[in-house]
């Protein structure tokens, strides 16, 4: 194979790479320029009689938030609560994000690993910084989760970028958005209740949960 044969290989391959994060970025645009027409009242209006249609709605909602980068996974989260029973609005919420956070991470494994490996081939800091969490996935997918202020989209395509073990990313993010997830389910149940003891206990779980991600980080950076 020639030379030029070789490098338009590779500019194809380059393309073909890229265009997971171009559909990103086009649906990015699409979502702000119909957000206000995203929110729970609009969920719960466009919802069928069936709950089998209800859930496979959502979950397609899942779908489409982890291709947006902003849109707020609470809103999710609370029309759950809202159209089903707390068992069911759990799992839902469960699965939904289990979704929403590996598509964006196999496109970031797609479509940034290259770029992070070159990133780190030119700067020696960097490959040394990312050689930091080796070993350690688990945590380091938690800790992203729990005190990196990054939104869940960009942090999976991050996350993917750095080729973590899929398995380990899995459960560290899983483990780290659980708290939150938990008490925004529980949120959506009560929300009808605003002065009982469940959205009480709801709304303070959930201060709790940015405290804490507060002092993690800042205890995490002290240790760096």
């Amino acid at each position: 194979m020639n030379r030029k044969k070789i490098q338009k290989r590779r500019i194809g391959i380059a393309l073909i790479r890229t265009l997971p994060l171009l559909f990103m970025l086009l649906m990015f645009f699409l979502f702000l320029r119909y957000r206000n027409l995203i929110h729970v009242e609009s969920i719960l209006r466009l919802a069928p009689d069936s709950l089998w249609a209800t859930a496979i709605m959502l979950l397609l909602f899942y779908v489409v938030k982890s291709l947006t980068f902003v849109f707020p996974v609470v809103i999710l989260q609370l029309s759950a609560g809202l159209l089903f029973p707390l068992p069911i609005a759990l799992l839902l919420n469960l699965l939904g994000t289990a979704i929403g956070v590996s598509i964006p991470f196999w496109i970031g494994r797609f479509s940034g690993g290259n770029m992070v490996q070159r990133q780190m081939d030119k700067h020696p800091k960097l490959r040394r910084l990312t050689e930091l969490y080796r070993g350690r996935e688990l945590f380091f997918s938690y800790l992203v989760r729990v005190a990196s202020g990054l939104a869940m989209d960009v942090a999976s395509l991050l996350l993917g970028a750095m080729r973590l073990p899929y398995g380990r990313y899995m459960a560290g993010t899983m483990l780290g958005m659980l708290p939150g997830l938990l008490a925004v389910t529980f949120l959506g149940e009560n929300i009808m209740q605003p002065g009982s003891p469940a959205f009480i206990g709801s709304a303070l779980m959930l201060v709790s949960i940015g405290v804490i991600s507060a002092l993690v980080y800042v205890r995490q950076v002290k240790r760096a």
